[in-house]
């Protein structure tokens, strides 16, 4: 049994991402949630079906390296700095588009803003710019 070049990388990429889901997923359970600035994922499963999640989890993994061990998928080699650009890049871009001159797309922009709210935009992309850039490019 085989598959095409295509067929495999449709595979190895459908798989990839459903690994990096379950990462996430592992880290949620074992953190029980998580907190952050603007927003938090509470944990409402109880712990016996997060062991079962747990559990399934672990399995859908063994499944995925069977998948890969039969088919011959290559593993994804990833560099860092190359994931943290793109991450970043994506949020610079983004960040551009909340200054207050930009916001005028969602109604009228008090004037005000310029002074509260881009100072903050500008200081954290200054940051990715400047302490953050020059390390992983």
């Amino acid at each position: 049994m085989s598959l095409n070049e295509n067929q495999k990388r449709s595979v190895r990429v459908t798989l990839l991402l459903l690994e990096k889901s379950l990462d996430e997923i592992d880290r949620l359970l074992r953190e029980k949630g998580h907190v952050g600035i603007l927003y938090r994922i509470h944990q409402t499963i109880p712990e016996e079906q997060s062991k079962i999640i747990g559990k399934a989890v672990r399995q859908i993994r063994e499944e995925i390296k069977m998948v890969k061990d039969t088919f011959h998928l290559e593993v994804a080699q990833e560099d860092i700095r190359n994931k943290l650009r793109g991450i970043l890049g994506i949020d610079w871009e983004n960040l551009e588009d909340i200054k207050s001159d930009k916001l005028r797309g969602y109604g009228k922009v008090e004037p005000i803003l310029r002074n509260t709210l881009d100072p903050h935009i500008d200081r954290i992309i200054r940051l990715i710019m400047n302490d953050i850039y020059p390390i992983i490019h």
